[in-house]
């Protein structure tokens, strides 16, 4: 992670606060509201990337 963003989760589509730079991608893990976990899945822009879940639903829609 790069430095302390926000994240928001909409319609599968997470936006961090600042760009994340360095090896992030598919696969990566994403941890949030302490606990819930969402899973990056593709690369749309920095700082965009769309998640699902592990079983591959729809993340849950958040801003955190």
């Amino acid at each position: 992670m790069t430095g302390s963003p926000t994240v928001t989760i909409s319609s599968g589509t997470a936006t961090f606060s600042e760009a994340q730079t360095g090896n992030i991608g598919i696969g990566d893990k994403i941890t949030y509201d302490t606990s819930t976990v969402a899973y990056i899945t593709g690369k749309t822009s920095n700082p965009i990337f769309t998640v699902q879940q592990e079983d591959g639903s729809s993340a849950p829609n958040i801003s955190s």
